[in-house]
């Protein structure tokens, strides 16, 4: 039994055209919300048109010159279809459990026996590395989860996170998702068009 997402991915619009021809290049950054994967913005937390949007308008900030250097941002709109048996929503009360109880043995396995240090992880977000291998085990071709991510310039200049998350992602797993990905509509507009000025 398959299942459809209405997913929203933000990019710049330079990279529309290498979309269109080979796909999203999967993310594989050592800090990935769900290891390494795509990523779209989907219905949860807030409109994931608009997070997308903002997400677009992030990555089209230089924080060193303190400017966009791009003038132009892009929504991509896609039709995500995949068999429901490999989706894991971390939303899920059972399957959060599950993760934390994965996570529990792994965070074990890394003291030896009658060993009286505790060896830190050379990351500090080691749930990344985690994830990827929890998904390669488990066959797992899409995580869901909610987050919050900092949008605002304001918000990335001083690094205000929050514990309350404010947006709900979906990531196709690198290597692991067999999911029908259908680009359905290309949103282009100028970089400040998307978004209101920001209040104090």
């Amino acid at each position: 039994m398959t299942t459809t997402y209405r997913g929203f991915h933000g990019t710049l619009a330079s990279r529309v055209d290498s979309i269109r021809t080979s796909g999203i290049y999967p993310s594989d950054n050592p800090d990935d919300w769900l290891g390494e994967g795509t990523y779209f913005f989907i219905e949860g937390l807030d409109d994931p048109r608009t997070s997308a949007a903002q997400w677009a308008r992030c990555k089209a900030w230089d924080k060193h010159d303190q400017e966009f250097d791009e003038s132009t941002v892009a929504v991509i709109e896609a039709a995500i279809t995949i068999e429901a048996s490999a989706v894991f929503d971390l939303r899920e009360p059972s399957n959060a459990q599950h993760f934390h109880r994965v996570r529990r043995r792994w965070l074990k396995s890394l003291v030896p026996r009658r060993s009286t240090h505790l060896p830190r992880p050379e990351k500090d977000r080691f749930d990344t590395d985690l994830l990827d291998q929890f998904k390669q085990e488990n066959g797992i071709a899409a995580l869901i989860g909610d987050f919050h991510i900092q949008f605002s310039l304001r918000e990335r200049h001083f690094r205000l996170d929050s514990r309350i998350p404010n947006v709900t992602v979906l990531c196709l797993s690198n290597g692991i998702s067999t999911a029908a990905t259908e680009i359905v509509d290309v949103t282009i507009g100028p970089v400040v068009s998307f978004l209101e000025a920001e209040e104090l």
